[in-house]
């Protein structure tokens, strides 16, 4: 099974990963897209990790999985299909998560200088780029299953989320300071910056869609369509429209300067 994917920033290598067969070792696939065929295959070493979160960072592969974030440098993908076989497995440097429970997301800030990652259990960490913890806190509550996302124009800057209800912006500096927190009367299940206003959207448990003004976290406009829940949001390339997706319809919706 297929959990998360992840485009290069150029948008010629896709990153996928899934779950892991019975008590193997999980491999995650690096495809380029033009070909398209697989360019790299990378093994987690230790069995039984699912893979629930992919990104890049330059040349270079992350991944949130069970107990750990892994990373393999794949700036070389210049390699035919035999020497790829002999050479699948690339040297990669494991950070072991400080906490109990799944990473949800792992991700890099805008400039690529820090790494955050989310278990399941709510407990977001920070690492810098050179892959060592610089900050943990408990962001929500256990299996409140949350996510973040970093702010795309302050690199000091995060928003959680978690299905209990609760929308959260961080302040990740010299520490990690709770800036603002609002709680929704429904769970919330995806969350996105949107750069054009300077705004965050999120899917909710009660089939809505809320635009929220920042800092101030007031609601902009609540949006109706869904007919159950809509689990993923996505920005079209220079993040001016969206479109939300349920179990059961895709929804477009009009540019972000319209509402």
């Amino acid at each position: 099974n297929v959990y998360c994917l992840a485009w290069n920033q150029q948008g010629t290598y896709l990153a996928i990963g899934g779950k892991s067969a019975n008590n193997a070792v999980n491999t995650i696939t690096v495809w380029d897209v033009v070909k398209p065929d697989v360019v790299r295959i990378l093994n987690t070493e230790e069995k039984n990790q699912d893979c629930f979160s992919l990104a890049w960072k330059e040349g270079s592969v992350t991944a949130g999985t069970c107990q750990y974030v892994y990373q393999w440098d794949v700036s070389d993908l210049n390699h035919d299909q035999h020497e790829r076989q002999t050479k699948n497995v690339f040297p990669n440097n494991k950070i072991q998560n400080m906490a109990d429970g799944w990473i949800r997301t792992a991700q890099w800030s805008i400039n690529n200088s820090k790494l955050a990652t989310i278990t399941n259990n709510g407990n977001m960490c920070i690492y810098n780029k050179d892959s060592t913890l610089i900050h943990d806190t408990n962001a929500h509550g256990n299996l409140s299953f949350p996510l973040l996302q970093w702010c795309p124009w302050d690199d000091h800057i995060i928003a959680t989320c978690c299905k209990d209800g609760y929308l959260k912006v961080w302040g990740v500096q010299q520490d990690i300071t709770l800036v603002k927190d609002i709680e929704h009367e429904s769970g919330i299940y995806n969350i996105k910056w949107i750069p054009s206003k300077k705004a965050i959207i999120t899917a909710h448990e009660n089939k809505k869609i809320v635009l929220w003004e920042y800092p101030s976290l007031s609601i902009i406009r609540t949006m109706k369509g869904h007919t159950c829940i809509p689990h993923y949001l996505a920005l079209n390339a220079d993040k001016s429209a969206m479109v939300s997706k349920s179990g059961k319809e895709m929804i477009f919706w009009k540019p972000f300067d319209q509402f």
